[in-house]
């Protein structure tokens, strides 16, 4: 009885919180101009169904896998070495457009190789996080 009651109350918090993450992205629906500047990348997954890349603009270093969002529709995808010997090794230019009715932000080019549209799960003053589901 006492597994019955934890697993009914655990699968209400569960749906309560994909509720309120619903309600949220609706109502606060990331501006395009909060897109706008450099963010390196501290965190992608690979191989599973969804594909997750995290970006911070608070990085401690310059240097790694960044995109550089202008407000004038630029984008750039780019690696910098710590050495700075290979800058040039990965660094691509394109344009980006942001559907905030959606919240999918699409590239003319890919994102570190992979794809071209994600969707916005969280964007704040330092924190943008892209999901991609994999067919």
């Amino acid at each position: 009885m006492k597994l019955f009651c934890f697993s009914i109350i655990l699968f209400l918090l569960l749906h309560l919180n994909s509720i309120a993450q619903v309600i949220n992205n609706t109502t606060n629906s990331p501006k395009e101009s909060d897109l706008y500047g450099s963010w390196y990348l501290v965190y992608a997954s690979e191989g599973s169904k969804i594909d997750t890349l995290i970006f911070t603009k608070k990085a401690l270093y310059e240097f790694g896998e960044r995109i550089e969002i202008s407000k004038n529709g630029d984008f750039v995808d780019a690696y910098t070495a710590q050495c700075g010997n290979d800058s040039n090794r990965h660094y691509t230019t394109g344009k980006w457009k942001y559907t905030s009715k959606t919240q999918i932000f699409k590239t003319s080019i890919p994102i570190f190789f992979k794809d071209d549209s994600y969707k916005v799960i969280t964007l704040s003053n330092d924190t943008l996080k892209l999901i991609k589901s994999i067919k």
